[in-house]
């Protein structure tokens, strides 16, 4: 079981030739952190896995709030799921694409 941080457009190699691409950030509109809101909002980032020639492409979603639910995909041998995504956002500030970074967790399935 290893932790990975991947910043956005950058990857991260696994099980010597696997590799794991942070392809963009398909929606985010995640409550603020300071803000108070009904709901947490939630996020949706796009992976691409890539073995030799093959690629594989699909997306985990964070929510309803930065400690809630998230996703997971078991891509032949492994289990991937989405555990954060920076930075939490800011009343008023929007973020660029290229300032975000997720948190994934990757782990051989038995």
């Amino acid at each position: 079981m290893d932790t990975y941080d991947i910043p956005y457009q950058e990857k991260v190699t696994f099980d010597k030739d696997k590799k794991l691409l942070f392809s963009d950030v398909l929606f985010d509109n995640r409550c603020p952190i300071d803000v108070a809101c009904i709901t947490g909002g939630e996020v949706i980032v796009e992976f691409q896995a890539l073995e030799n020639t093959d690629t594989m492409t699909f997306s985990l979603h964070l929510g309803p709030d930065a400690t809630g639910p998230t996703d997971t995909v078991i891509l032949v041998d492994y289990h991937i799921e989405l555990l954060e995504v920076y930075p939490l956002p800011l009343a008023g500030v929007e973020v660029e694409k290229d300032d975000y970074e997720c948190r994934v967790l990757i782990e051989k399935v038995p």
